[in-house]
């Protein structure tokens, strides 16, 4: 079930509906103040280089796609025909939320399909996480 309202010990007194989510997440994101985090939380490849540059882990962001044209981690242009080599990574809007734009990409016929729909806009190529043995069980 959606919202995990189907977990055992789940209370209904505890949902918080959609506008109660973002009401909440305006507040703790400081929406209006001089304190604002919204720029570095609201786009993926700022939040990744932020989290990379003070020794945080997080997943690798490999490639940049602004406006249809590829770019490298450190923004340096590449030729798309790099990502032949590359599987298994997920391509994300870099403004969007709650997985608004995120596409598992297998291979490199599965980004080419992709791309006449993905000529505008700023998009992140970013690595897949293997998630542990401990949390698949």
């Amino acid at each position: 079930m959606l919202y995990g309202l189907d977990i055992k010990g789940s209370k209904l007194s505890e949902y918080k509906d959609e506008k109660g989510f973002w009401r909440d997440l305006n507040k703790l994101d400081r929406i209006g103040g001089v304190t604002s985090q919204t720029c570095l939380l609201h786009d993926k490849y700022l939040f990744y280089k932020y989290m990379k540059s003070n020794g945080n882990n997080t997943p690798k962001v490999l490639f940049v796609l602004k406006d249809g044209t590829l770019y490298d981690e450190m923004m340096n242009e590449v030729d798309p025909s790099i990502l032949t080599d590359y599987k298994n990574y997920f391509l994300k809007s870099a403004d969007g939320e709650c997985a608004s734009f995120v596409k598992r990409i297998d291979t490199y016929d599965d980004f080419k399909a992709l791309l006449p729909t993905i000529q505008n806009g700023i998009y992140i190529l970013q690595e897949s996480v293997v998630q542990h043995d401990v949390m698949n069980q």
